[in-house]
């Protein structure tokens, strides 16, 4: 199997990245504080970097952000496998993390300040990733990184054929490894009016890839007030 250009898993660490600092909170669910969830559908009035966006209030996982108003970032929070916020009935789930889609959206930030925050500086040498490419869940390969690496108990995974220029955005994602506990992957894609999402899953739903990546977007897009409306 021929290897990809590492310019190209370069691009994929892009797109697939979150800030160093911030991924390793991210990614590990055991060291993320415990959300105060509630069971009200009532939509919050929120804005971030400008997109003004009605979001269920059993969705954000975030009491403070539950007030509304602008913010800096939104946490949300959605059950596997229909992508259903909060109730009593399943409040397990959500209280001890499982099968859960964790959506983060922020400001898009700018080019420079995105290759700084992913960890781009410190992976631009090809003694970052191993050598070997290797087929996973989905139809999707992966690329792991060196013992040496940041990112050591974590792979690359990706959608060759999107490489290949069938997918806007190619999908890429960094996942832990199967021998890490309750392995996650992490998910980084830009939804346009500056804004960007990032997302956390189970490993375990990679197989299913591209329907959860469709219905991730789809639900935060309908979360989105557009522009001309919202300035009425």
């Amino acid at each position: 199997m021929s290897r990809w250009p590492f310019t190209v898993l370069t691009c994929l660490l892009a797109l697939a990245g979150a800030a160093l600092v911030a991924d390793r909170f991210l990614i590990a669910p055991q060291t993320l504080p415990s959300p105060r969830w509630t069971a009200q559908t009532h939509a919050v009035g929120l804005s971030v970097a400008g997109q003004v966006l009605q979001v269920p209030a059993n969705y954000i996982a975030n009491a403070a952000q539950r007030e509304g108003g602008a913010r800096k970032r939104l946490d949300l929070a959605a059950r596997l496998p229909g992508l259903a916020g909060f109730d009593e009935t399943h409040a397990p789930l959500f209280r001890n993390e499982t099968d859960l889609v964790r959506i983060w959206l922020e400001e898009t930030p700018t080019s420079e300040q995105a290759a700084t925050d992913t960890g781009q500086d410190s992976l631009r040498d090809k003694e970052d990733f191993r050598a070997g490419i290797y087929p996973v869940a989905g139809g999707l390969f992966a690329r792991a990184f060196t013992a040496s690496s940041p990112y050591a108990s974590e792979e690359i995974v990706y959608d060759a054929t999107g490489l290949r220029g069938k997918r806007t955005t190619p999908y890429a994602a960094r996942c832990q490894k199967w021998n890490v506990s309750q392995a996650t992957c992490l998910r980084r894609t830009p939804l346009g009016a500056g804004l960007t999402m990032t997302y956390r899953f189970p490993r375990d739903r990679l197989a299913d890839w591209d329907r959860l990546d469709s219905s991730v977007s789809q639900l935060v897009q309908g979360f989105m007030k557009p522009r001309a409306t919202a300035a009425r």
